[in-house]
């Protein structure tokens, strides 16, 4: 679960000299800060990161678009640079990361980065941990369905709620780690309250309040990233107990991809004939 960077930035607007450039920090999502000073070193970003920049080795207009663009292509979260007090951003620098949704932060040589990225570390392990104990959560919904006390509370604390309904899609055939790493960072940041887990090289989801042809959007998107990408949807199911059961549906039809449909994504509910033989008891399904 990634933090959103509006919610970070909520934390210091008032008390730091950092102003927000763009017209907004697009929905974005951070999973950790960064500090990087020169853009070959770029690609040491894995995604999802909030980069601190000096400004010292970028003066002028061309040198810190290629920088920023640089940043883009690694699907950083944000940046914030520092400036000396007769120095500026451009209008030009500003409507580059409008176009490309890139949120863009000015700040100065006065302000803490020291403060700032210690007060955002502090957020950002704290809900790390709280991603691990969902996880886990989820983990025990999932393989002992029965015993809900190993996880209604948490859940319930991060706001998934007994009497909302849930979706398990499973996601497979991905390349290489790096790349299950991105499509799960990919996940987290298109499904900000949803559940994401690796298990046997694959990735189960848990999504609730999503409709089937949003998940499926979602998919198609990272098939770009990995050509592929098989994805399995499980149908909704009212209740934290019945997550179980939306994890074997999905099972289930990720097993019928490429064998008895060509389809790379499919959902539990379009397999029609094969729907009603694959048909167990929620007895069974919860076992």
């Amino acid at each position: 679960m990634a933090v959103e960077l509006y919610d970070l930035y909520k934390e210091i607007y008032t008390d730091y000299a950092v102003r927000l450039l763009t017209t907004s920090c697009f929905n974005r999502s951070i999973d950790w800060l960064h500090t990087i000073e020169n853009d070959e070193f770029a690609y040491l970003l894995q995604g999802g990161e909030l980069v601190f920049n000096s400004s010292l080795n970028y003066e002028t207009d061309e040198v810190r678009m290629r920088y920023i663009d640089k940043l883009i292509q690694m699907n950083a979260g944000g940046l914030i640079i520092a400036l000396e007090k007769e120095n500026s951003i451009s209008q030009e620098v500003i409507d580059y990361c409008n176009r490309n949704q890139f949120p863009l932060f000015e700040s100065n040589w006065e302000t803490s980065f020291l403060e700032i990225t210690r007060k955002f570390s502090t957020i950002l392990l704290i809900n790390e941990r709280n991603e691990t104990n969902l996880i886990a959560a989820l983990k025990n919904a999932i393989h002992s369905p029965s015993d809900e006390t190993m996880y209604q509370s948490c859940f319930e604390r991060n706001l998934l709620f007994r009497d909302m309904t849930y979706t398990i899609s499973i996601l497979g055939n991905i390349s290489d780690i790096s790349m299950l790493k991105l499509l799960k960072t990919s996940l987290q940041h298109s499904f900000k309250k949803g559940i994401v887990y690796e298990e046997n090289n694959r990735l189960v989801l848990l999504t609730s309040g999503y409709q089937i042809h949003h998940l499926v959007e979602v998919f198609n998107l990272l098939k770009a990233k990995e050509p592929n990408l098989l994805a399995a949807i499980g149908n909704a199911q009212p209740g934290h107990s019945r997550i179980a059961i939306s994890y074997k549906y999905a099972q289930i039809t990720y097993n019928l991809i490429g064998t008895a449909f060509t389809e790379s994504i499919l959902c539990y509910n379009d397999l029609g004939i094969y729907q009603l033989l694959s048909d167990v008891s929620d007895t069974e399904l919860c076992v």
